[in-house]
């Protein structure tokens, strides 16, 4: 038997090189691939240990514009007399007093500008957490967008990528209002560990009204507002709005206010169908009108920022019936009188709930003067600081021959009005034997009170 061969075909050496070839620049690019992507990738790790920590970037902010009273305190140091052009850092605070304005400019665009009476605590100045503490008073942020913005104010976080909006910090009420004037914000109120009671994104041309005194059910209420009203109830808001359409208006300063106590009497009783009010007439002859305040959050409400539910143009008006009120919901009930002079005067506030009324009263202190003193043969000359709380009524001079903290009112001397910060004892002078001691007390119309520092004046010289 004959054998049998196969016939094998050789293999031509050209496809074999060009196999080799693909082989070797697969390799190639397989090295190439990991070398350049997967061997910078560390999973699951933090960014820290892969060595690409974000960039971070501090915005800076310069005092543009300084309007009246205002301060500044700088790296941590006490308060001074604010200066145009100061470059602002983290820590920084800047305050403004009764007849005080502030304008802040960023490098990003962005404006702050601080309304009297206010005062606020740069926290942080990262553009990723940039944090602004507004310890008190109303401010207007005008942001722009490329920052993460927040404001603290009490219990209260106002958050913000970029907008228009007011927080107005009442630390007396403990309330706290926001104003959604552009694009949305995000409001919170926390408790004292920091645990979120309630929190609501606001729209344009809403206002949150946040009681934090309030039980959890009471604390947020939503409101919607105009623009144009704004303008017309009260100049901070005409004076903000014209800023940003790039005029330069006058500062139109909030009208001067004063409590009243020989008339705008108020007394409230409860009908079947609303609030009576029924007040004393007002008996000076700068009337212009009336306007009757009710606020659910402010315990000291005040026209105009606290706006009114009615007007009366005529002077013997004294009674109003309050249809409106809801069953189960407190209120604060104040009235107030325009002069013809735009300043306001107020009587009383008296709480109700439908069902009852009580009088609030009032249990906040006014601010205690600074005192210093000189002495010559004239007599003992004293100084101090002028208070500027609303319903301030007198200072009262204390003097003591025995008590080196004289007392209000067993060691009360004398009395001075506001614009009178000034008293020459004639009685002890540069030749008297023995030890005298003086304080000022700031007494407001509720007959709260807060004494200044002691001085002391021993055989004729100031200790």
């Amino acid at each position: 038997m004959s054998a049998i061969y196969y016939y094998k075909r050789k293999a031509s050496p050209v496809k074999w090189l060009i196999a080799a070839g693909v082989i070797v620049a697969a390799g190639f690019f397989l090295y190439w691939f990991y070398t350049n992507y997967f061997s910078k990738i560390e999973i699951g790790k933090p960014a820290a240990e892969n060595n690409q920590v974000a960039s971070s970037k501090n915005i800076l902010m310069s005092l543009s514009g300084i309007y009246g009273g205002v301060q500044m305190s700088v790296e941590n140091k006490d308060y001074a007399t604010a200066v145009v052009d100061t470059i602002i850092h983290r820590g920084d605070k800047i305050k403004t007093a009764a007849d005080g304005r502030a304008i802040l400019n960023f490098e990003n665009g962005s404006i702050i500008r601080l309304a009297e009476n206010t005062e606020i605590i740069f926290q942080d100045t990262d553009e990723t957490n940039f944090i602004v503490k507004q310890t008190q008073g109303r401010v207007y942020y005008n942001l722009s967008v490329g920052a993460n913005y927040k404001v603290m104010a009490q219990n209260a976080i106002v958050t913000a990528l970029g907008t228009k909006f007011e927080v107005i910090n009442e630390t007396a009420s403990k309330s706290v209002t926001v104003l959604a004037i552009d694009k949305k914000v995000e409001v919170e109120a926390r408790d004292a560990d920091n645990n979120l009671i309630v929190g609501m994104r606001l729209d344009p041309n809403e206002k949150a009204s946040l009681n934090l005194s309030a039980a959890k059910k009471d604390i947020l209420k939503i409101d919607n507002f105009a623009s144009a009203g704004l303008q017309q109830s009260d100049p901070w808001y005409k004076w903000n709005f014209d800023l940003d359409k790039g005029l330069n208006p006058a500062v139109q300063t909030a009208p001067k206010f004063e409590t009243v106590i020989d008339s705008l009497l108020l007394t409230l009783t409860n009908k079947e169908n609303g609030i009576y009010l029924a007040w004393s007439v007002y008996n000076r002859d700068d009337f212009k009108n009336y306007q009757i305040v009710r606020s659910e959050t402010n315990a000291s409400p005040k026209f105009p920022a606290d706006g009114s539910i009615k007007s009366f143009d005529g002077k013997e008006t004294n009674s109003y019936l309050d249809a409106s009120p809801e069953q189960g919901k407190k209120y604060y009930y104040r009235i107030c009188v325009v002069k013809l002079d735009g300043n306001v005067a107020c009587g009383n506030v008296i709480g109700a709930q439908f069902g009852q009324a009580e009088e609030v009263k009032d249990t906040t202190p006014p601010r205690a003067p600074v005192l210093s003193a000189t002495i010559s043969e004239s007599g003992v000359n004293l100084n101090w600081t002028k208070n500027s709380d609303s319903d301030f009524k007198e200072y009262a001079i204390l003097r003591s021959a025995y008590n080196m903290s004289p007392a209000y009112s067993a060691d009360k001397l004398t009395t001075r009005k506001i614009k009178e910060e000034n008293y020459l004892d004639k009685e002890v002078n540069i030749t008297s034997v023995g030890a005298y001691y003086y304080k000022v007390c700031s007494v407001d119309n509720s007959d709260n009170f807060s004494c200044s520092n002691a001085v002391s004046v021993i055989d004729g010289k100031i200790q």
